[in-house]
């Protein structure tokens, strides 16, 4: 997987997590997160996390963060 893969996968929407690359690219979670984590590094691409609870206050939940990558400007 390389830069120019990611672009091609990130044409379509501004930003995916890391299960997003994991069902795109035929390849194991941890490899494809190195390879973020070392755009992220070089500044290509910026890595933040949402959180899964949606706080509404229905029942209490354990929120889980969920990382997304982006193309920098």
């Amino acid at each position: 997987m390389n830069l120019s893969d990611i672009q091609t996968f990130l044409k379509w929407r501004k930003q995916a997590s890391l299960d997003d690359f994991v069902r795109g690219f035929d390849l194991e979670r941890e490899q494809i997160q190195v390879s973020l984590e070392q755009f992220v590094a070089q500044g290509v691409m910026h890595k933040h996390f949402i959180s899964s609870c949606c706080n509404d206050g229905c029942e209490p939940c354990v929120p889980t963060l969920v990382e997304f990558y982006e193309m920098s400007e």
